[in-house]
């Protein structure tokens, strides 16, 4: 069911135009281009998990590293929060989850997917405590 949604959020931000002209980025700015590598790579590590018939987590262990690398390169951007937040909330991990959800609001509140993963992490929350 979220799977689902998982997989239908990495179809819409590969076509992102932002992240699209990141391709377009000089190579002479490194974090910019690692960023890049990075988003990309852990985009694509989501992929395979929420695409297999069977979870690998060690495909969900790369993508939260590539995700913190990214977000070590552009703490500005709410992309690796965003992700970092799903895999949070996928791992059980709600108090985490929670509070990658709320940094990615304050730098981009119109993420596209934000507020349904906030009201499932908000929901969850609710089940583990009520």
């Amino acid at each position: 069911m979220f799977k689902n949604f998982f997989t239908n959020k990495i179809a819409s931000l590969s076509n992102n135009p932002e992240i699209s002209a990141l391709k377009n980025i000089s190579s002479n700015d490194k974090n910019n281009e690692n960023y890049f590598i990075n988003l990309k790579k852990g985009l694509l590590y989501l992929k395979r998990f929420s695409s297999g018939p069977n979870i690998n987590n060690d495909d969900l262990k790369e993508a939260l590293y590539c995700f913190m690398e990214a977000n070590k390169l552009k703490k500005n951007k709410a992309e690796p929060y965003f992700y970092l937040s799903y895999i949070s909330y996928i791992a059980e991990n709600i108090e985490v989850a929670q509070k990658y959800a709320d940094i990615a609001s304050m730098i981009n509140p119109e993420l596209p997917d934000l507020r349904e993963l906030q009201k499932k992490i908000i929901t969850k929350s609710g089940v583990k405590n009520g």
